[in-house]
């Protein structure tokens, strides 16, 4: 999945065991993040949040 306020990078949701989800988001530099927790909402937008954090570190 994409977002629009972070073009590059794409996520993918997992669910690793029954109700725990891991989220990770990827850009075409290679840079990555992973989340993993029981709220998959709030996962994604903590992934979204960690993106941006990533991308604006350059």
């Amino acid at each position: 999945m994409t977002f629009d306020e972070l073009p590059d990078w794409t996520f993918t949701v997992e669910e690793v065991s029954m109700s725990v989800y891991k989220v990770i988001g990827t850009d075409p530099l290679g840079r990555s993040i992973e989340r993993t927790g029981y709220d998959l909402n709030e996962l994604i937008e903590e992934a979204k949040s960690a993106a941006g954090t990533v991308a604006n570190a350059q």
